[in-house]
């Protein structure tokens, strides 16, 4: 799944930014769920962002790895979440306020 926002998305503005949200480890059986899934927010850099920046980004967050993406030089943040074993609705809700915190966090940190 895809998405550009040109809004604002909970306490994180997310205007100009596109997003992913990826599901791994699934099947074609019925009923039988993806075992993770990937959270992205990329944004266009016009180089200001580099990749020191990211990386005092992911120093000083448990939660979330910003990157350069090779090829485009847009600045990303990707947050995954694992399902393995199960996962309740409150814990779902959990990985979901830690990603809009992470995605709070990464625009604080960058010109984003």
């Amino acid at each position: 799944i895809v998405a550009s926002s040109s809004g604002n998305c909970g306490s994180a503005s997310c205007e100009g930014a596109t997003f992913e949200v990826i599901f791994y480890e699934g099947s074609d059986t019925p009923n039988e769920t993806c075992k993770s899934v990937n959270f992205k927010g990329s944004w266009q850099n016009d180089g200001s962002e580099s990749l020191d920046t990211m990386n005092a980004f992911n120093t000083g967050n448990r939660f979330g790895q910003a990157y350069i993406e090779a090829g485009t030089g847009n600045a990303a943040v990707e947050m995954s979440m694992t399902f393995e074993g199960g996962i309740s609705p409150a814990a779902a809700g959990a990985y979901i306020n830690w990603w809009k915190r992470t995605l709070t966090a990464f625009r604080s940190h960058t010109g984003f």
